[in-house]
């Protein structure tokens, strides 16, 4: 009778979500699995938001003064390449923090201590591999840190790089931030939503929607009003559990997904014909987890993912595609098998759509015979890895994208 009662309440969700995460939240906590399973079934219903707060903060930043020559070279490239980057901070490791019980407040549980000199080189060199013109970053410390990071690997990234970051509603050292080519001849305004509001019965205390931020990078050439595009980059809520009525954070990151969803249609209306990409460390598969659906709703967000667009897409399930690894232990401290997923991601509108080229993600490998790993499947093997996620790197056709914006 158990087994039935599981395959009809399978049966029932899985267009919500994947079989294999169902499985394992039924497997490893009974109680997480049924509060799980009743957000799952009792989403919230989206609502759309139109009334968008000013930004928190903006920073503008000017072209060169050789902007004219600078731009006419970007101009002759083929593709405008976007990548995005969990890089598990670049100099020190911020420790393990859980909810108190009692008060619900963070709690420190590890000390801070620096990072691994080897990860921090491993991450500028596979940042130099991104080959990007745009990477967006997700757990960085601060403005001070991400500029020493670049300074002082200047010759391992290959290239000069304009570094942006704005503190946010984390107070752990884990912000979003963005890294741009110097010498695209652009201008940009990088603004910050962390200020969005949002109200749950379950979390009377909390005001804001986002973890840590939702900011918009929109680029324009000087002069000319009309974004050339625009990006949003992103690090939702994790799945730690902040509270018993609120398994994994689900309602946090329904809330998160909704505010997202709002902010896209916001610049659509505000720039409209204008492409707009979404990035970032989603703590979730936003392709299958129910508190994304509105993003990809073809009623609401309409967003897609850029693997589905390229010639001949992976499955969802294909190792290509998987960006995290969690290694969690029995309560004999044995390893159990890898939790695998995609929840790095880069999502595009109507407009951004036709000019997907490519979308991978970045695989380490080895430093002497350059062969590629798969998934990490142990933690023995995610630890040789700079972080605990993999890039994501989408190609755009550039001189498709130009005729867009001429138009």
């Amino acid at each position: 009778m158990k087994g039935f009662l599981i395959i009809l309440l399978l049966a029932l969700v899985q267009p919500a979500f994947s079989l294999p995460e169902f499985c394992r939240k039924v497997g490893a906590n009974a109680v997480v699995a049924a509060g799980f399973l009743h957000s799952a079934l009792n989403p919230t219903p989206y609502v759309p938001n139109h009334n968008i707060p000013e930004p928190a903060k903006v920073v503008h930043v000017q072209a060169s003064a050789n902007h004219q020559t600078e731009f006419e070279a970007f101009a002759k490239q083929e593709n405008l390449t976007v990548s995005t980057f969990n890089v598990l901070n670049l100099a020190m490791h911020v420790g393990r923090f859980e909810p108190d019980a009692k008060t619900g407040k963070r709690v420190q549980k590890d000390e801070i201590r620096e990072k691994d000199k080897e990860a921090i080189k491993k991450t500028a060199e596979t940042l130099r591999e991104l080959t990007s013109d745009i990477i967006f970053l997700q757990e960085v410390e601060d403005q001070e840190t991400l500029d020493n990071f670049m300074k002082a690997h200047e010759d391992l990234l290959g290239r000069k790089y304009i570094g942006l970051l704005i503190e946010a509603n984390d107070s752990r050292g884990i912000d979003v931030a963005v890294m741009i080519r110097a010498d695209l001849g652009l201008e940009y305004e990088y603004v910050s939503h962390q200020n969005m509001p949002w109200h749950s019965d379950a979390y009377p205390e909390r005001d804001k929607v986002f973890s840590r931020d939702a900011t918009a990078l929109i680029a324009r050439r000087p002069g000319n009003p009309k974004p050339l595009f625009i990006i949003l980059n992103t690090h939702s809520k994790s799945k730690r559990t902040e509270i018993e009525g609120d398994p994994e954070s689900y309602l946090i990151r329904e809330g998160q997904g909704h505010a997202l969803t709002d902010l896209k249609a916001y610049y659509e209306k505000l720039y409209p014909g204008v492409p707009i990409m979404l990035a970032g460390d989603m703590n979730n598969n936003a392709n299958t987890a129910p508190e994304y659906a509105p993003l990809k709703d073809p009623h609401h967000g309409n967003m897609k993912d850029a693997f589905d667009l390229v010639t001949n897409p992976m499955k969802q399930d294909d190792d290509d595609r998987v960006t995290h690894t969690y290694h969690p232990l029995d309560e004999q401290h044995h390893e159990l098998p890898a939790h695998k997923d995609q929840m790095d991601i880069i999502l595009v509108n109507d407009v951004a759509a036709p000019l997907v080229k490519s979308a991978k993600v970045h695989k380490y490998h080895n430093d002497w015979t350059g062969q590629e790993y798969p998934s990490a499947n142990t933690f023995a093997q995610r630890k040789h890895q700079p972080s605990d996620h993999r890039p994501v790197r989408v190609e755009f056709d550039l001189q498709k994208l130009l005729k867009v914006w001429s138009n």
